[in-house]
């Protein structure tokens, strides 16, 4: 069995990103996809709560700076490794 990659997925326009949706659905991506309709959702706890549900090796957070660098301070101050390019 293959590595598990599990993905949150956070966008204004859903539709507009449907190629590189369809490209991690083809490499069978656990992922949970949310849209901007009912406000900005807080990735930091949704990113904790799926390595929490997952047991993931590490997280790789992919944003703007200020997003990335929350995500893997909240991540790495609870013992998890964080690698985003900021």
């Amino acid at each position: 069995m293959g590595a598990v990659c599990s993905l949150i997925w956070f966008t204004v326009i859903l539709h507009s990103s449907q190629a590189i949706i369809l490209g991690f659905l083809k490499a069978q991506v656990t992922r949970q996809m949310t849209e901007e309709g009912r406000g900005r959702p807080d990735l930091r706890s949704i990113a904790w709560e799926l390595n929490k549900s997952d047991e993931t090796d590490a997280v790789f957070p992919i944003s703007n700076s200020t997003v990335t660098r929350k995500v893997m301070y909240r991540l790495e101050s609870r013992g998890v490794p964080a690698f985003g390019p900021i």
